[in-house]
């Protein structure tokens, strides 16, 4: 973001000030690249420090489910971690009523497994009135044969 360390890191490294910089396609690919690759850093960072000091430790990620959104709107590079071997696995945050969409959702995100696994979390906090739309859900997920399923939230079970 537009925190005062993140820019001035970034002037240092590239010279520009996101603050004042001209707004161009260039300017903007760099500047969203250095985000991401902070966010990447930052992921890469904790995933080591976790497996130096509990080296059976799987680490993960809750992530946006759209891989492109992921990746252009909040800077989660999730395929490439997954295919990096930075995190063991992700959990999409896959939460929608629309089956269709989850399944969508879900059928894109599997082909980007790379060296990890891929949990498709489910929004039951949203079906909590609707257990036959979640009972649906469920059945089209599992059919897609995802690496796990999980639950937002436990307490609407």
């Amino acid at each position: 973001g537009y925190g005062e360390e993140n820019v001035k890191r970034f002037k240092e490294k590239t010279g520009l000030d996101p603050l004042s910089m001209p707004d161009n396609n260039e300017n903007s690919l760099i500047w969203d690249d250095w985000k991401r690759s902070q966010v990447t850093n930052l992921v890469d960072k904790l995933a080591k420090n976790i497996k130096n000091k509990c080296p059976g430790m799987l680490v993960s990620c809750a992530v946006l489910p759209s891989s492109d959104t992921a990746f252009s709107a909040s800077f989660q590079d999730w395929p490439g971690w997954l295919e990096n071997g930075i995190v063991d696995y992700v959990v999409l945050m896959n939460y929608t009523k629309n089956n269709q969409l989850a399944k969508e959702i879900t059928r894109s995100a599997l082909a980007h497994r790379g060296k990890g696994r891929v949990y498709i979390g489910i929004g039951n906090f949203l079906m909590k009135n609707d257990p036959q739309t979640l009972s649906e859900q469920e059945k089209i997920i599992e059919s897609l044969n995802p690496d796990g399923i999980a639950y937002y939230s436990y307490d609407f079970l």
